[in-house]
């Protein structure tokens, strides 16, 4: 899947695209959740729409370089060398 399809942040990105702690990240994730609902907009906890994210933070659109991690089925997944998927899994 290519990710310029996300649409969303989960903490994990809002993490390393401000530098900051996990317990902050969702403080602001749930701020921004929660100005949504007021305006009549549904939200997912624990995800954030890029758009807005980009809105509050200045950056314009959605970081370019930054390539957000890959979601997998119903759970977040972040590869790494350590704990590879099983191929099995890949599919």
């Amino acid at each position: 899947m290519n990710h310029a399809q996300y649409r969303f942040f989960f903490v994990e990105d809002v993490m390393e695209i401000l530098g900051i702690s996990q317990s902050k990240a969702y403080q602001i994730m749930r701020r921004i959740n929660k100005e949504l609902e007021a305006e009549g907009y549904e939200t997912i906890a624990g995800r954030v729409p890029q758009k807005r994210f980009c809105e509050k933070f200045y950056c314009g659109e959605a970081p370019t370089s930054y390539k957000p991690t890959v979601v997998g089925d119903t759970k977040r997944r972040i590869p790494n060398a350590k704990n590879p998927r099983p191929a099995a899994a890949q599919a």
